[in-house]
């Protein structure tokens, strides 16, 4: 009897305790307040704030509180409550979920890493079908964004894929989804299971390179069939992860259609950097056995040089080998099967006949190695080769024969014009202009400053065929370096020694005086122009060193500066950094090279001119050989006069007197007084 009142008693205190569970109601009579918050430890204040309309709504509705939140059994409950654990209803989700790539993170104790509450929310859980759910269609790729799209996020976790949000609002995908608004169009989701997600180094991994394909076939299943069979897919299926999938051709993230400029199928681009990423790789091509020429002999021939002028109707990669339909050649379904090949050239060529698709596309050499194991057909295309290679060399060695042989004969002959020249003028009364010291630092500059041209601009395109032809004849590139740097020691030291007789000598100093820029400098120049216009029938004469002459020699000390200056900062980068900022490299880099540009340019342009192209100083001004001119040439153009500066050129008139022509003028000291041989 005792036994039957202590089980009544129990049960009756149970029914008690049922009916003193906590409601939802008294709840929200403390977390409908918007205000209500939380500080945690790191001093954040977090929400508590709960919707009563918005918790009804959601799929959680028709739930308690205390059914997530099981360790409230009275209000107020305690501050301090127990993480919810979703898996008491959803176990099986919560088992995918562990052994995700998230749920790895998680159990490391990566705090960045995603919980149920991050994607899916807490108190307003909606279904995915419904809009304003934060896994719909429309919102996942935001979702997802809150870390993939945090740089700090990427960074602590390592992530691989930097910036992926933003390249898939730019892909096709994204724009077919966000903007387009097409529901079916792939979201993050499509590639990457939201609870199963697995590193992409797993072989059970939707995006491991083995299966790839597969998950991209979800959408283009007739496309995952093609690839499947062609040579490409083979290859990987057989374990070759080499082999190229979806995404080495098309992309991940920022995936674009074949119409836009910076998709990486974009016909220019095939040839440039997609196909040849694997075709002109030296490794793939001997650890596959394929030619690695294939790029850079197609480039070459008329479609090759045409598209890369950008004419997008002619053929690329795809036009004759197929996208996802690339078969080996001897495949009677490969479009290069040579019973396929006339109708693939006629596509472009309607009239295309066997013997017009029989041209070959990739010329190649005549190694033995290419005729090893070759068919018939890969024979009748070495045939060619060879025939064009013969023609080719034939031509190599005629153009050299002959333009070679038209080169020394002109040689020859400006030779004698020179020579002829020389004997005239030494037969007039002479003129020195330069001294022997002034002529000879010209002439080391002038070898100096060739050299470095050569030598610099070897650098700069190492694959044009003078540079070849010098690395044919010993110029390594290690030779070039030093030949660079010995030259531009050279080339400082005629400059110190060249300031020094300016600064050190009475000579210098006037010469120096002399070359300064003036408004008679300005009215001298449009006076020269009128007269060769035909607009003023009154020729000009100059002073020392005209307009030409100090416009030449300013920009000479202006660009010896530069270039001594930059190259230094080149060539000892590490010191050079000590003492400038960081930008001062890459700035000096720009520098050097343009004022190279502007210097061999303005020599070629202009100096070399009056030196040698102008009518007047054919075949040659011969100055720069002894410092010397004729009495005639010298009045001729510099027959005005004695400047107050000390640059003048007064020369005295036919039949007078040798020395001093003035008595304003020192022999010893100006060098525009006739010579006395």
């Amino acid at each position: 009897m005792s036994r039957l009142c202590a089980l009544i008693l129990v049960l009756l205190a149970c029914a008690s305790s049922e009916a003193r569970a906590v409601t939802n109601a008294e709840c929200l009579e403390c977390h409908r307040d918007p205000s209500l918050t939380l500080e945690t430890a790191d001093g954040k204040q977090v929400s508590l704030y709960v919707g009563a309309a918005e918790f009804s709504s959601s799929v959680h509705g028709e739930l308690s509180c205390t059914d997530c939140h099981a360790d409230i059994a009275e209000v107020p409950h305690a501050e301090a409550l127990q993480p919810v654990d979703c898996a008491t209803c959803h176990s099986d989700v919560k088992a995918v979920y562990d052994a995700s790539l998230h749920g790895q993170a998680t159990t490391r104790g990566n705090t960045d890493a995603p919980g149920c509450a991050d994607c899916h929310g807490t108190h307003t859980i909606l279904p995915a079908s419904n809009p304003a759910s934060k896994t719909h269609a429309f919102n996942l790729v935001g979702t997802c964004a809150q870390c993939h799209a945090d740089p700090a996020v990427v960074k602590r976790s390592h992530i691989g894929a930097k910036a992926p949000v933003e390249a898939y609002m730019k892909s096709i995908h994204g724009k077919a989804l966000l903007q387009a608004g097409n529901p079916e169009a792939p979201n993050c989701s499509a590639c990457h299971p939201a609870h199963e997600m697995l590193p992409a180094g797993d072989s059970k991994s939707t995006v491991n390179r083995s299966n790839v394909a597969l998950t991209c076939g979800q959408c283009h299943g007739e496309v995952y069939e093609v690839y499947s069979e062609s040579v490409h897919g083979k290859a990987l299926a057989a374990g070759y992860t080499d082999a190229p999938t979806c995404t080495d051709c098309h992309g991940e993230h920022d995936i674009e259609g074949p119409s836009s400029p910076t998709s990486s199928v974009y016909p220019a681009n095939l040839v440039k950097t997609t196909c040849v990423r694997c075709h002109d790789s030296l490794v793939l091509a001997r650890r596959y056995g394929f030619s690695v020429d294939r790029g850079g002999s197609f480039r070459e021939t008329y479609h090759g040089l045409a598209g890369k002028k950008g004419d997008l109707s002619v053929a690329n990669c795809a036009s004759c080998h197929g996208i996802h339909n690339i078969f080996e050649h001897d495949d009677p379904r490969s479009t290069v099967h040579p019973a396929n090949l006339t109708a693939t050239c006629g596509q472009c060529h309607p009239n295309a006949s066997d013997t017009f698709a029989a041209i070959q596309v990739h010329p190649t050499g005549n190694t033995a190695a290419e005729v090893v194991g070759a068919t018939a057909e890969d024979a009748k295309k070495l045939a060619s080769s060879r025939a064009a290679h013969v023609v080719r060399s034939v031509y190599v060695y005629l153009i050299v024969f002959v333009i070679g042989g038209m080169i020394l004969h002109n040689i020859i002959l400006w030779l004698f014009h020179v020579r002829e020249k020389r004997k005239r003028e030494l037969a007039e009364g002479r003129v020195r202009r330069f001294s022997k010291f002034e002529v000879w630092e010209h002439k080391i500059n002038l070898i100096a400053f060739f050299g470095l041209v050569f030598t610099g601009f070897a650098l700069k395109f190492p694959d044009a065929g003078w540079v070849r032809m010098s690395e044919q004849l010993g110029m390594s590139e290690t030779i070039r370096g030093n030949a660079h740097r010995v030259l531009a020691v050279v080339m400082i030291a005629v400059g110190i020694t060249h300031t020094c007789f300016f600064l050190f000598t009475r000579r210098g100093r006037n010469d120096l005086m002399g070359l300064r820029f003036g408004i008679r400098d300005i009215q001298d120049m449009i006076q020269n122009l009128r007269y060769h216009l035909g607009m003023s029938k009154t020729r000009p004469t100059f002073p020392r060193f005209d307009y030409t002459e100090k416009a030449e020699y300013l920009a000479l000390i202006w660009g010896t500066s530069v270039m001594i200056l930059t190259g230094l900062i080149l060539w000892f980068p590490t010191l050079a950094t000590r003492h400038l900022p960081t930008w001062s490299f890459p700035v000096a880099e720009v520098v050097h090279y343009y004022e190279a540009w502007l210097a061999f340019l303005a020599i070629v342009v202009w100096h070399l001119y009056f030196v040698v192209a102008s009518p007047e100083a054919y075949p040659m001004n011969l100055t720069w050989m002894d410092g010397e001119t004729t009495e005639r040439q010298h009045a001729e153009k510099h027959g005005h006069g004695h400047s107050a500066s000390g640059g003048g050129g007064f020369v005295a008139p036919a039949g007078a007197p040798g020395g001093e022509p003035s008595k304003r003028i020192d022999p010893s000291e100006d060098l525009a007084a006739p010579s006395k041989r």
